[in-house]
């Protein structure tokens, strides 16, 4: 690969990153298929994916228990995913990062609200929080740069 356009490439993102970033804004969206979206990150439940394994018992052991409230194993059209829901005191973002560096979890990922109330999860997809300022134009030169380059983003 050519190292100028690799260059090129991660300047153009820096600088985008930055422009998004200093804009100001409480509102935020997620741009997912082709449209804006707006959620809410649940704060006490999680979904959680073990690798070869998809019991909930599996799952308990990765928590003390005072964190866990309750481990749910996912539909069938969700196979090998489990939502936990966790202590009201509990932490999500810190257990998530926690997870995260253990070797047993595949995946973990918090889980959404969209406005009518009901449950979102996004599992194995690529995920975009932008600041309600974020014009249409950005997110296509976002999208058409992680088309060459894998990486998430989270702008709030």
């Amino acid at each position: 690969m050519d190292t100028k356009f690799v260059f090129y490439t991660l300047l153009a993102m820096l600088l985008l990153t930055n422009t998004v970033l200093s804009q100001s804004s409480n509102t935020n969206f997620f741009y997912g298929r082709g449209q804006k979206s707006f959620f809410t990150t649940v704060k006490d439940k999680i979904l959680l994916k073990l690798k070869n394994k998809s019991h909930p018992d599996e799952a308990r052991r990765l928590f003390n228990n005072r964190e866990v409230q309750s481990i749910e194993k996912m539909p069938a059209q969700m196979q090998g995913f489990i939502k936990i829901k966790l202590q009201a005191d509990q932490n999500s973002t810190d257990i998530i990062s926690r997870l995260k560096k253990e070797p047993d979890v595949e995946f973990v990922n918090p889980v959404f609200l969209n406005n009518s109330g009901s449950e979102i999860y996004f599992n194995n997809e690529f995920v975009v929080r932008f600041k309600e300022t974020v014009s249409e134009a950005q997110i296509r030169v976002i999208s058409a740069l992680s088309h060459k380059t894998p990486m998430a983003f989270e702008y709030s």
